[in-house]
Formats: structure tokens, C-alpha cells, sequence
């Protein structure tokens, strides 16, 4: 038999639809939770926290799925426009029952908090809200919309990030979370860490949405991370955990609860807590959360920890932060079953009463005796209170430096596969030069915040936060062990074995903008439209108005830069001796040409005719015509191994 012959691009594209598009999964049956769960949390909560019918409330609402919530930006010009997009689809959604509510407990500038009371599932399943989960998707896409858990969102609110602030998030995957602080920094940094590599690379994708400039993805084991003696003014520890207050998105968790799973993490949670603390600027704050409700994960961690620091470390009381969010005081005592046993069979209110044979399994730390102050002023939230799940948070503040309380990393750790960032002005002249005199960039241009990760074979000029820039300048990456840091701002494109040229890559049109001199050309709403719809196809030049055309009269053919004059909407792109493109991810493509439709509504009416003038074009492009016409046939012939350049890792 002869070999099968390979799928074709545009099959294997229509496979992968298909499979989007296939229904999901039922939903995991949910109810079920088991003997040792209701009696252990009724001993601790019962009655000190909770009232026996608000404890029977927590285990209803456990017993029920988990809706659907979201935070929406209202940073972005379009924000007045997808506003009455979505009210129009909340009229709908209700008048098919389904209750929608905004939580209005957190300031609107850093984003609209919303519950539609369904769950995932049913969203994905049911094809009377398949135009409005199409609409959630785009905003996701376009970086306007985060979809998480309410009370996910919960700490970066207490860490009260400041425009200026340099951050650390050291559980960071898969990035809800970090994206949120990114949001919210201006020029400061946030570097951001994962153990797991695949984990940071999917942590990259995540904000690439909001941007990565301001950001550094390192990999390392949280409890032994190593920043060269660099500290934070904000440290996020939101810590591996058991994840109990997650029952209703883990439906077989509850019938297996046993509290051994709390006693596993207790000295893993206690060391990276007290590494975030040590990494923590004097003055400055860090902020410990679980989605666990174990007082073993949680009160005994931080009440443990903040007894180490002898007084350099304090819980503060944030009651005034935010009034009107409810929540509950941490606990200030609480008996310990024996953390090595899969039942309640063995309980404990003093380390002093564990045998002997049980102590390596129960440790002093996870006692409430002694206990530092504000023990209480640790903060817990139960899925009643917001229709979400349990979670606690707490903000320590650093007074002052503590003697190191953690052991370096004793063992090396195994290489990462990952090129080093090398700044572009040690030795990569040839590449400065050429950029320097293609975009016209004056001497206030950043050069130094310009990065490369092969020197012998470019694809992406990187663009990094000037503070990343000069730690990378003098540490070197590998000494965080960094995956990825800053945006591309110039994608090197490959025509020929003689013919290399860079262009704009999406992430630094707004740099180029504010500092280059040359290659800046302005085009119309609708020929921008035509450009997107073309994708990486050129548009000729007798497709464009006589007042756009005369910019390209004699330019050479190479980089450029294309935009809207007064509008954000600008892509980077070549010029040819005939024609023009823009390069942009080809999964963007559609993204942005709503966009333009949003921003320019009146262009609705020429869509269907643009999208027919365009795909006759491409048919007719099968060769050139003549050698003028060369680099718009070569560069069909490179797009499918250039396609995704702006967005590979060398």
C-alpha cells in the first residue's frame, strides 16, 4: 500500500473547527460530600465563624453548580459600544430565566465584575446563548474580558498594586491573576513563576492578551526562588492547596475529602510564604491566599510564619478596604486531626498531646498556641456569601528585614531549554544600524530596552520594560531562569537568501509610533479594512484612494508601519514595488477586523464586496508578472512558514 498522502492545511484547520465546535462533556455530578468534610468544617466553623444554618447554607450551595463569572475592562475607546453589546445580550439571557448581577464591591476602573447564574456547561452546551458566549470569547480574545472565579479575583485587590510598583506573583500559572496586576501597573514590572515549564508557556499565551512588557515569566520552585537579591515592593503567594473551596467546579472532590491532603501542603505552603516574605521590600506587602478553608493551610501557615519574622512581619486589619465586601474574620483557634490519617479518628488541641509515633506527621506549626496578633484580621470568604466558592486571603506587611529564614536551593537545577536574552547593543550593530535607519529613530529611541534571543539568526527584536532591561543587563536571564519577557516590537521576515528586512510586529506598533520618523504611512478606514481581510496577501496599490497611493511613489520595498491618523489602530507591515501588506498572526486577523468594524460601523456595507474583490484577487496571484511583481510572489510562497513568526520563541 502506498503511503497516505498529508492533510492539507485546510483540512487539518476544518478538523480542528469541527472539534471546537463538538458539544463538551456532561457535567460531572456534583452533591456529593462526604462524612469526614461535614464533620471536620462543622468542629472548626461551628459555632465561632459560622451558625449552624449559615454552615447547612455553605453545604446547599456547595451541592449546586458553579455559575459563570467575568470581569470586563472599561479601559479601552470601544468600552461604550461592548457595554450596550452586552446589556442587549443580558436582556436576552434573562428573559430566559437566567439571573445576572454585577458585584459592585471593587473600584470600576480596574474592571466590571459580572455573575450570569449558569454554568459552563450549560453555556457551552445550550445553543440559545451561543451568540453570547461567541461575544464573551472575542472580548477574551481581543484582552477587554477575563473569565475566572469571583473570588479569584479576589487578591490582587488587597494587594493594592500602584502604578509604579515592581510586583511578584509566585504561583503564577495559569495567569488570571497576574493578568489583573498587569492591568493595573503603569511603569513598574511584574515578574511572574511557575515551576512547571509548559505551565509558564500557556502562562506567556494568557497575557499576552493584556501585553508582556512589563512582564517576566520565570520557572522556578516558588520556595526557593532566586532573584540575585532583587525584592519586590508586592509579592502574590497564592499557594498550591487542596482546594476545597472548589467543590462545585470538582465534583468528585467532595465524596474523597480526607484532611491528610492538608497536612502534605502545610510545610510546602509555610516555605513559599516565607520566601515571598524575604522577597519582600521592607515597607512593602505581601499577600497569602488558598481556595482551600483548612485552617492547617491557612491561619496556621501565616500565624506560624509571622512568629518566625519575630515581629518584622504584621497582619493588617483591612476592614476599611473596600466596606461594603463581605467577609469573615480568620480563626483564632482550632484543633488539629491528626494530618497523616485519612479520618477523624485522632484530634489534637496541643502539639504537646500528638504520640510520640505521630509526630513527624503533625507539626507545631499547625497549632494555634502560640499566636501572633491579628490572627483574626485574616479574611474568609464562603460560597454563600457571593454565589462563588470558599476562599481566604490575608495582607502581611513587611516593617523591616528579617533574618533569612529559608536554605537555598541545595540540588541544580535542570537547565531550562531556553535562549538567553542578549541586548541588542552589544554586538548586534548590523541589526541596530538597519533598524535605527529604516524607521528613522532619533537618539531618545530606547535602544537598550531592545533584546534578541539568537544572534546568528534573528526573528523577534524584543522590546522589555526598562527595569527588566537593566536587571537582564546586568544578571544576565539565566539567572532567573526566564521563559519569556517584554513584547516583540520588530519580526525579521525572510524573502530570499538575500533578503531580510524587519517590520512591525503587533506588540510594539505604539513604541514605533511615538518614536519613528520614516516608514509611517496613513491609510484609510475602508483600505485598512481591505488590508485585514487580505491577511498576508498583498494589497496593490491601484486598490487604494489617490491620496494614500502618493505616499508609496518611489519607497523602497521593506518595513512599514500603517495607520489610522487619530485612532489607536496601527499594524506593522511591508511595502513592495506594487503593493502593500500587513503581518499580523493569522488567529488575529479576524479579531481586529471586528475591531475595525467597531470602532467604523458604517463599513458593515462594504465587508461582503471587499471579501469577494479580495478572493478573486488571491486566485489570480498564482505567479508574477514581472520582476517588479517578485516580492509579492515570494511572499505567498514564505507565508506558511512565516505565518506565526511574530509570536515564536527562539
Amino acid at each position: 500500500m502506498g503511503r497516505n498522502k498529508k492533510k492539507s492545511k485546510t483540512e487539518k484547520e476544518t478538523k480542528i473547527l469541527e472539534q471546537r465546535d463538538r458539544l463538551p462533556r456532561a457535567p460531572i455530578p456534583i452533591g456529593e460530600i462526604n462524612d469526614n468534610f461535614i464533620n471536620y468544617y462543622r468542629a472548626i466553623l461551628v459555632p465561632t465563624t459560622l451558625s449552624e444554618d449559615e454552615f447547612q447554607e455553605m453545604l446547599a450551595k456547595y451541592r449546586t453548580l458553579l455559575p459563570s463569572s467575568f470581569r470586563l475592562s472599561t479601559a479601552f475607546p470601544q468600552y461604550k459600544k461592548v457595554e450596550a453589546e452586552m446589556n442587549e445580550f443580558f436582556e436576552k439571557i434573562k428573559a430566559e430565566g437566567i439571573e445576572i448581577e454585577e458585584y459592585k464591591v471593587f473600584p470600576p476602573e480596574n474592571g466590571r465584575i459580572y455573575k450570569v447564574a449558569m454554568d459552563k456547561t450549560i453555556m457551552r452546551r445550550d445553543e440559545r446563548f451561543k451568540p453570547f458566549r461567541n461575544w464573551l470569547n472575542l472580548q477574551t480574545d481581543l484582552g477587554r474580558c477575563s473569565r475566572q472565579e469571583f473570588v479569584s479575583m479576589i487578591p490582587p485587590y488587597f494587594l493594592d498594586i500602584q502604578p509604579n510598583d515592581t510586583a511578584l506573583d509566585l504561583c503564577a500559572a495559569p495567569g488570571s491573576k497576574t493578568a489583573q496586576i498587569v492591568e493595573m501597573l503603569d511603569g513598574g514590572y511584574i515578574f511572574a513563576n511557575d515551576v512547571d515549564p509548559r505551565r509558564c508557556h500557556n502562562l506567556v499565551h494568557q497575557l499576552q492578551r493584556v501585553g508582556t512588557q512589563k512582564v517576566l515569566v520565570t520557572c522556578q520552585e516558588a520556595q526557593y526562588y532566586d532573584t540575585n537579591g532583587v525584592q519586590f515592593d508586592k509579592v502574590l503567594c497564592d499557594v498550591p492547596c487542596t482546594g476545597d473551596g472548589t467543590l462545585r467546579k470538582n465534583g468528585i472532590a467532595g465524596s474523597k475529602w480526607t484532611p491528610k491532603g492538608a497536612g502534605s501542603l502545610h510545610g510546602t505552603q509555610r516555605l513559599i510564604l516565607k520566601r515571598g516574605l524575604e522577597l519582600t521590600k521592607p515597607g512593602g506587602y505581601c499577600v497569602y491566599s488558598t481556595c482551600s478553608m483548612n485552617p492547617i493551610e491557612n491561619e496556621a501557615v501565616v500565624n506560624s510564619v509571622c512568629l518566625e519574622t519575630k515581629g518584622a512581619v504584621e497582619i493588617v486589619d483591612c476592614s476599611s478596604r473596600f466596606p461594603n465586601f463581605k467577609r469573615h474574620p480568620g480563626l483564632t483557634s482550632w484543633k488539629v486531626y491528626d494530618a497523616g490519617l485519612a479520618t477523624l479518628s485522632s484530634i489534637y488541641e496541643t502539639f504537646e498531646e500528638v504520640p510520640q509515633d505521630r509526630k513527624q506527621h503533625n507539626n507545631p506549626s499547625m497549632f494555634c498556641q502560640p499566636q501572633v496578633e491579628n490572627l483574626n484580621c485574616c479574611m474568609r470568604f464562603f460560597p454563600q456569601d457571593y454565589d462563588s466558592g470558599g476562599f481566604f486571603v490575608t495582607v502581611l506587611h513587611k516593617k523591616e528585614e528579617f533574618e533569612r529564614l529559608t536554605k537555598p536551593r541545595s540540588k541544580k537545577q535542570k537547565p531550562l531549554r531556553e535562549a538567553p536574552y542578549i541586548p541588542i547593543t552589544q554586538g548586534n550593530t548590523e541589526i541596530m544600524e538597519k533598524i535605527m535607519n529604516t524607521f528613522g529613530f532619533d537618539d531618545e529611541f530606547p535602544r537598550d530596552q531592545l533584546f534578541v534571543r539568537n544572534e546568528q539568526s534573528v526573528h523577534n527584536v524584543v522590546f522589555v520594560n526598562k527595569s527588566i532591561a537593566d536587571l537582564i543587563a546586568k544578571h544576565g536571564s539565566e539567572a532567573f531562569r526566564t521563559i519569556s519577557s517584554g513584547a516583540p516590537i520588530f519580526t525579521w521576515r525572510n524573502f530570499s537568501r538575500k533578503s531580510s528586512l524587519p517590520y512591525p510586529a503587533m506588540e510594539g506598533v505604539e513604541i514605533i509610533r511615538k518614536y519613528a520618523h520614516k516608514r509611517l504611512f496613513t491609510v484609510k478606514p475602508e483600505e485598512m479594512l481591505r488590508l485585514l481581510i487580505s491577511g498576508h496577501h498583498a494589497v496593490a496599490y491601484n486598490d487604494l484612494s489617490a491620496e494614500t497611493f502618493e505616499q508609496f511613489k518611489n519607497v523602497e520595498s521593506t518595513g512599514a508601519l500603517f495607520y489610522i491618523p487619530d485612532t489607536p489602530i496601527a499594524y506593522g507591515g511591508m511595502t513592495f514595488k506594487g503593493s502593500i501588506a500587513i503581518y499580523l498572526r493569522k488567529d488575529l486577523l479576524p479579531v481586529e477586523k471586528t475591531n475595525l468594524l467597531i470602532a467604523y460601523p458604517e463599513l458593515e456595507k462594504v465587508v461582503e464586496e471587499i471579501e469577494k474583490d479580495v478572493e478573486e484577487k488571491n486566485k489570480n496571484q498564482k505567479a508574477p508578472k514581472n520582476e517588479n511583481d517578485e516580492e509579492t510572489a515570494q511572499e505567498k510562497e514564505n507565508e506558511e512558514d512565516n505565518a506565526n513568526e511574530e509570536t515564536k520563541e527562539e
